[in-house]
């Protein structure tokens, strides 16, 4: 039994232990916090080591005939063992439904969507390649690639941004996809401004086929995930751009036009990380976004017209993982946390996490966390107060190995307050998800600890589940709050 799983073991003794804080005040206080705490036990359901460390974020399907939720998994880099490789794992028990070998590493969120028409979910990936591939759910079988179903087209050595679902346009009752081929294939080349060229596609989920074509619209390199919503009879498509030695920018499209609406550009160089929005039900003149950078910049801004809201920036630190939505006060107003490290890329000395006011950007507070966070937040409201639990995983180096210690942890929604942490052997990058894997009524944990995928049961207070509980949002569209 290795270090991690003594780790998990330790921990679903009960995940809720009081930690005492740095900003206690009384006895009182403390007592109060130890009646009102989330009340969240849990347990290992299984753990499954497939040998390949990666930085993609899980995925949820249904990929054999068992009711439970099923789970993707990739990792692997190109020349080290048995190289880039996708896992479906069954949910229930960990098992290797089947696994796809590829010629190249899958970092981009996958996409779970049916295209077929058995009733499994299917996958759609991409990474470090010029070519994006739908895989039959069932047995990882090649359904379609783009390159082949457009073999007219030269699709040149740029890769391809995050994928995101939009509407249907081929009418054959499946959402279709966006994809962006926007990402310069080399770190020389995403240092410096070579986007000149780049495509944005409108592609057939069912087919691959390109159903409409546009040049990009800035000559900036981007990998972050599109935001795609409807406000009204509208649609918008917001497209973050930037790499970390230029200034990114955010533009703003009619979705069914692609004409511009609006653009923003950041005063500082850095990454531009995916997008969380609001988007209210009625008065979407009210719909905000959230935008982070990865030197330190947040801003909110109208997504109708670019207004900035306001904008806070965290001279000398740089953030690292996209921000997570999510109630961290009494004000009724979506809130938004971030990871930040002190420093820059890879000589970092502390890292912290920080929750913001969503209402006036203010710091409600923050807690220091780890060097160096790679994987995303999430939130959870475990005990149905209308606050949110944060989860977040942070690596004491910037070395991806074995031997790096990552630190998984939950604070308190209304304190901010330590719950628990607890340690693990081996670096963790891969953004986990939280989902009722059984239908239980309880939420399950998936991660993914370099090469080593976990489930863990989280046995939590039987009220409503408020969550913000993927990366980029069901369909890889943005984080959106309920």
């Amino acid at each position: 039994m290795n270090i991690k799983t003594l780790a998990f073991l330790g921990f679903s003794a009960f995940l809720g232990g009081v930690i005492a804080w740095a900003f206690k005040s009384s006895q009182e206080e403390i007592d109060r916090i130890i009646k009102s705490r989330p009340k969240i036990h849990s347990n290992v359901v299984w753990i499954k080591n497939i040998f390949l460390s990666g930085e993609t974020p899980i995925g949820v399907g249904q990929f054999d005939s068992r009711e439970t939720k099923d789970v993707i998994v990739a990792g692997g880099e190109v020349g080290v063992g048995r190289g880039p490789m996708i896992f479906a794992l069954s949910g229930d028990g960990g098992h290797i439904i089947w696994s796809r070998r590829f010629a190249f590493p899958v970092k981009n969120e996958p996409i779970i969507i049916k295209i077929n028409d058995d009733a499994l979910d299917d996958v759609i990936v991409s990474g470090e390649s010029n070519n994006v591939y739908a895989l039959d759910g069932k047995n990882g079988s090649l359904l379609w690639s783009l390159a082949k179903a457009n073999a007219n087209i030269d699709f040149g050595d740029k890769y391809f941004s995050e994928i995101s679902l939009i509407d249907d346009l081929d009418a054959d009752g499946i959402k279709d996809l966006l994809l962006r081929q926007e990402v310069s294939n080399s770190e020389e080349n995403n240092s410096a401004k070579v986007n000149d060229g780049g495509k944005i596609y409108k592609v057939s989920s069912k087919t691959g086929k390109i159903l409409s074509s546009y040049d990009s619209f800035a000559n900036i390199s981007s990998s972050a995930a599109a935001l795609y919503f409807k406000n009204g009879s509208e649609s918008t498509l917001i497209l973050p751009y930037g790499t970390a030695s230029e200034r990114g920018m955010l533009v703003a499209l009619n979705y069914k036009t692609m004409e511009e609406k609006w653009r923003y550009p950041f005063d500082n160089e850095g990454k531009v990380f995916s997008l969380a929005a609001t988007i209210p039900k009625k008065n979407w003149s009210d719909s905000v976004l959230f935008a982070l950078n990865s030197s330190g910049s947040l801003v909110k801004l109208n997504t109708e017209n670019g207004q900035v809201k306001w904008m806070r920036t965290y001279e000398g630190w740089e953030a690292t993982t996209n921000p997570v939505l999510g109630h961290f006060n009494d004000d009724g107003v979506i809130d938004v946390a971030a990871v930040f490290s002190l420093g820059q890329w890879p000589d970092y000395k502390k890292a912290k996490i920080v929750w913001f006011d969503g209402k006036n950007g203010q710091v409600i507070n923050e807690s220091n966390f780890g060097l160096y966070a790679q994987a995303s937040p999430l939130t959870a409201d475990f005990n149905g107060d209308g606050y949110d639990e944060l989860i977040v995983i942070s690596n004491s180096s910037t070395e991806r190995d074995e031997t790096t210690p990552s630190l998984f942890a939950v604070f308190d929604g209304k304190t901010n307050g330590l719950i628990s942490d607890i340690s693990f052997s081996g670096y963790s990058a891969s953004t986990p998800q939280l989902t009722d894997v059984d239908d239980n009524g309880m939420l399950d944990l998936l991660m993914n600890v370099h090469g080593q995928v976990f489930r863990v049961s989280l046995k939590h207070s039987r009220r409503a589940v408020k969550r913000w509980y993927k990366l980029n949002g069901p369909n890889g569209n943005g984080s959106f709050a309920p």
